[in-house]
């Protein structure tokens, strides 16, 4: 289909300069270079790579990066947001990130990583309590204190619903 996308990116690719990771290289298109999945496998013996976004946070990680920013990477759809499996990848390897001190950097209206609640709604099954959370040189530190007031069981089960989109603005849109 000449006239297609695809066939836009195709002859797009032909002429770039930088460098584009890719699965495999080919000499049609000289700015393809091939994920280093071997090497990652090496690193991280987890074979776990379902979409691009989760082989660029790998590779991101290999490469030694220091910070991470993503944008346009959500996978949250109305009635099926817990079944995307591309969020789950993209999340485990967030997950090996962050664990290698390398700083996240994403808008507060993403699902991903649960980014778009207040960081004390990100922690299943402390809803009677109010969460202040402190990072000091000594390390974490909580404080709880009860709520004046419990949230009602309609509020809470609003919490879980997936038949809508979790974010207002996406719902709104």
């Amino acid at each position: 289909a000449p006239e297609s996308n695809i066939a836009a990116m195709l002859k797009w690719m032909k002429t770039y300069k930088g460098r584009i990771i890719t699965s495999m290289a080919h000499e049609d298109y000289p700015a393809l270079e091939e994920f280093p999945l071997a090497s990652a496998l090496n690193e991280f013996p987890t074979a776990y790579f379902n979409n691009t976004a989760a082989y660029a946070v790998a590779y991101a990680i290999l490469v030694g990066a220091k910070k991470v920013s993503l944008f346009g990477i959500d996978f949250t759809y109305p009635n099926s947001h817990d079944a995307e499996k591309g969020r789950a990848c993209v999340e485990f390897w967030l997950g090996i990130a962050t664990q290698r001190n390398i700083e996240l950097s994403m808008p507060n209206c993403t699902s991903l990583l649960d980014a778009m609640y207040q960081k004390s709604e990100r922690f299943y099954g402390y809803d009677c309590v109010e969460m202040d959370i402190q990072r000091d040189k000594y390390g974490i530190r909580i404080d709880f204190k009860d709520r004046e007031t419990l949230p009602t069981a309609e509020e809470v089960e609003a919490k879980y619903d997936h038949s809508r989109h979790p974010n207002a603005l996406v719902e709104a849109a």
